[in-house]
């Protein structure tokens, strides 16, 4: 056998992965002609491929020495010094090897992927369309292009890359992974789950098995979630995000003696873990153990001593009577080039707090603007849109629809809902609901507008709020027993569930004709106050008009309309409830509470502060506390500085005044 033909012989079983053999092959020809440059290249590629680099790069230079005009080489050696994290030296070897040859496809690719890691996103660009100019089926470089358009914020262009990618080769794991997280940044979370499954159907992959678990919390599937955090434990039973995870689904579960358990093990095995003391400390608010929770997210800052988030949280929970360490820290952190906006704006909302319990409004005032004013910069929102979503809703639940539906809906009179503006006092009329014993207090459940967000007409068009009219009574009715099979999943012995998802004043409508017997209690307050405590807190969750003060009084103004259209087409339908009376005349407020639900007297109702049970909303803090009125007309220290609300003085604080017996006008 000639020098050649051993040497396509080596690099059959080299291709195969028949390293021990190739190399055997390599080294006979070596022995023979120690001069032969592929020769020495193959074998430094095998130790490549083995981790060694050191010799790989002692190959391929004595290669190159051979025969330096050869650009698969000169390729090769920056792939060594890329594994070797000699980014700058990988790319002079990239430009060699296209310097050699032009139209050389790989090295342009693998350029281009330096450059990158470089922070040349520019020239990666262009050396990537080069090589897919040159090839433009090359899966790899749309990947690559994909990944760098996404680094950019070019989202939708990468989409495309990575598509195109998958269709040149559908078993591309890389680009379907990539494309399941682009996804998920789009927040097309059905689509991002698609592509972590085919992933994971390609290269079982624990990432894949955790982003799946993170896809199914989103969309409410916590079993399925639980499922693959297992999996993903059970592969690797040290995954810190995993457990952070299940620790935080068996709070949401209220399963908190398994979740201080499970927060246990990460500790055991990261007892510094920032994200695990966040969590612990988390878990602690919702149960009302405040101590315990600043501890934690002190030890939290402790590992992470930028954390915002912390020390707003340890704000929200702190009566500050001086300006101590924790102030002197947040100021620290503004000052500090490298805080991010999205840190400035948590450490914002933590002063004003904490510059309100020393009574320097102003002060306090100009870190809630600045705050706001910072969210409000990450959020598409539009008033007006707001504005003809509430006007269709009046316009499609009229009397007639309630006319033409009597008797529809399921009977069950089990839920309560409690609705109203955010910071209206719903979290504390739960509280005080949750501490009957016959009432499970549930808390904010997405349930019922996912309900109406998966129904549809007959044509397959969205009916919510559009076609109301033309659902059927048993359309109605098996909305009503969904609705019901999964409050009974949170608690199957309670008399009554509470529903206390603000935002469903939106839907009293739809309630009515599918649970013509559930209780709804509205909560109000005094419009300013009520607008202005919107302002100064830091949510969570999605209350998108909450950063604008004319904002906010433009959703006020649309919340009060349509809760005078409930009021005139479903008359003694909805029992109120004043913020104002409740904290001044708690007893008497609860006894007409408890009427209106059917509810004998209990007077743990009057301790509801002392209620455990999980609570995880903006009056975390307030409802472990007996009641005060401190929050009343609280707006008054800040009137200069509310221009945009007064336009809401004039509305009547008590504006739907329902009778203790009234359940529904539709029976």
């Amino acid at each position: 056998m000639n020098t050649a033909d051993e040497l396509k012989q080596g690099l059959a079983y080299h291709e195969s992965g028949q390293l021990e053999r190739a190399k055997s092959i390599y080294r006979r020809l070596l022995k023979a002609a120690p001069k032969y440059g592929e020769a020495n290249h193959l074998l430094g590629m095998i130790a490549y491929q083995e981790g060694d680099y050191e010799t790989a790069m002692h190959l391929v230079k004595k290669a190159i020495k051979i025969d330096p005009l050869k650009p698969h080489i000169h390729n090769n050696k920056g792939e060594i010094y890329r594994a070797l994290k000699k980014y700058k030296s990988a790319a002079t070897s990239y430009r060699k090897a296209i310097q050699l040859n032009p139209d050389f496809v790989d090295a342009h690719n693998n350029l281009g992927n330096i450059l990158k890691e470089l922070g040349d996103l520019e020239h990666a660009v262009i050396h990537y369309r080069k090589a897919l100019e040159l090839k433009s089926d090359c899966a790899s470089a749309h990947n690559n292009l994909g990944v760098l358009q996404a680094e950019k914020g070019n989202l939708e262009e990468a989409v495309i890359s990575y598509q195109n990618a998958i269709s040149l080769e559908p078993e591309f794991y890389q680009a379907h992974h990539n494309l399941g997280i682009l996804y998920r940044r789009l927040n097309q979370i059905n689509a991002a789950r698609i592509c972590f499954e085919r992933a994971m159907a390609l290269i079982p992959n624990i990432e894949d098995y955790y982003q799946l678990a993170n896809i199914a919390v989103e969309q409410g599937s916590l079993e399925t979630a639980v499922r693959y955090l297992e999996i993903v434990l059970k592969l690797q039973p040290d995954h810190i995000g995993a457990l952070c995870e299940l620790g935080r689904i068996q709070t949401q579960c209220n399963a908190y003696d398994d979740a201080f358990d499970t927060f246990s093990r990460a500790l055991e095995i990261s007892p510094h873990h920032s994200q695990v003391h966040e969590n612990i400390a988390k878990a602690h608010k919702q149960l009302g153990n405040f101590e315990k929770s600043i501890a934690h997210y002190r030890l939290a800052i402790h590992g992470s001593p930028e954390s915002p988030q912390c020390y707003r949280n340890i704000s929200s929970m702190t009566h500050y009577t001086e300006l101590n360490d924790d102030i002197q820290a947040m100021r620290a952190l503004l000052e500090k080039n490298e805080t991010t906006d999205a840190q400035r704006m948590e450490l914002y909302y933590g002063l004003a707090k904490a510059y309100e319990d020393l009574q320097r409004y102003d002060q306090s005032f100009e870190c809630l603007q600045r705050g706001s004013r910072l969210k409000r910069k990450t959020i598409d929102y539009s008033s007006e849109s707001t504005k003809n979503y509430f006007s269709k809703i009046r316009e499609s639940f009229s009397e007639e629809l309630f006319s033409s539906h009597r008797g529809s809906g399921h009977r069950d009179d089990m839920p309560i809902f409690i609705v109203g503006m955010p910071r209206s006092g719903t979290s504390l009329v739960e509280q005080i609901l949750a501490s009957h014993p016959h009432v499970h207090g549930a808390g904010e459940l997405t349930d019922l507008i996912n309900i109406t967000n998966n129904l549809h007409s007959t044509d397959g068009v969205r009916i919510f709020p559009d076609h109301v009219a033309g659902l059927s009574s048993e359309t109605l009715k098996k909305a009503g027993e969904l609705y019901l099979s999964r409050l009974r999943r949170i608690s199957n012995d309670s008399r009554y569930i509470t529903d206390k998802m603000p935002s469903n004043f939106t839907h009293i409508g739809f309630i009515k004709l599918i649970l013509p017997h559930a209780k709804i209690i509205h909560c109000n307050r005094h419009p300013i106050d009520n607008a202005f405590s919107i302002y100064k807190n830091y949510f969570t969750g999605t209350q998108d008009f909450s950063y604008d003060l004319s904002e906010i009084a433009d959703y006020y103004l649309e919340y009060h309309l349509l809760m005078q259209h409930w009021n005139r087409v479903l008359p003694d339908s909805i029992y109120s409830i004043a913020y104002e009376k409740l904290v001044s005349d708690q007893e008497n407020q609860t006894r007409k509470l408890l009427e209106f639900c059917h509810l004998p007297w209990d007077d743990a109702c009057l301790k509801f502060y002392q209620t455990e049970r999980r609570v995880d909303t903006a009056s975390a803090v307030q409802v472990r506390q007996p009641i005060y009125n401190s929050s009343v007309q609280l707006w008054k220290h800040y009137q200069a500085h509310l221009q945009p609300l007064m336009r809401l003085k004039h509305l009547p604080v008590d504006r739907i005044t329902a009778g203790s017996r009234a359940l529904t006008s539709m029976s």
